[in-house]
């Protein structure tokens, strides 16, 4: 091909790359923008209806996202996989849904904001409170259940000490039999007497 076409072809190629790359610029600076105001916007609408302490701030991390061209509040619970997501409807009321690994968003309160010190400290507590019943649950669904009616085996009772054997009892031997009278002269010898035992020929 001539040089001179490649050349042309080189310059309209760079000029179009580079309105390509001005426009993503631009695109991308817009799309940054509008996020930053979603966030904004969702910062202080979270900030008007609730009042979660620096605590629950803590331990459930919560961060700002955008989701589908709306600002959400997320938090994170720890030892569980799961995150839980609170937007606001465009009817004004709040929605508190938890997305797990392979499962649909399911929705699990939805709520009114507060309006002064007293109810956006309530309204904070009841997200903390569903979020926790949630993971309570979990956790104990997954712990494995005891099958129904089973019962512990009870301990066998420890046996007996054993007792001393006891020697048993010696039997006297019965006195002798006092020895007959003496035969006077003329009375007859009575006969012995035999021995128990003897009689049936032992």
């Amino acid at each position: 091909m001539d040089p001179q076409l490649l050349e042309m072809f080189a310059q309209a190629r760079a000029l179009v790359e580079e309105d390509s790359r001005r426009k993503a610029e631009d695109e991308q600076r817009r799309r940054e923008a509008e996020r930053e105001g979603l966030l904004q916007d969702l910062a202080r609408r979270v900030e008007a209806a609730f009042d979660f302490t620096s605590r629950e701030k803590l331990d459930l991390d919560p961060r700002m996202d955008v989701l589908d061209g709306r600002g959400v509040l997320e938090f994170v619970v720890r030892s569980i996989r799961a995150i839980f997501i609170l937007s606001q409807a465009p009817t004004g009321k709040w929605g508190l849904q938890v997305a797990e690994d392979n499962q649909p968003l399911a929705l699990l309160v939805e709520m009114e904001g507060g309006q002064d010190t007293n109810s956006r400290r309530l309204a904070a507590a009841r997200i903390v409170t569903t979020i926790g019943d949630w993971a309570a649950a979990k956790e104990q669904s997954t712990m494995p259940a005891q099958p129904a009616g089973q019962r512990r085996a009870a301990p066998a009772p420890a046996p007996p000490p054993p007792q001393q054997m006891k020697p048993p009892p010696t039997k006297t031997p019965p006195p002798p039999p006092p020895p007959p009278p003496p035969v006077q002269e003329g009375q007859r010898k009575a006969p012995p007497v035999p021995q128990f035992g003897k009689v049936f020929g032992y």
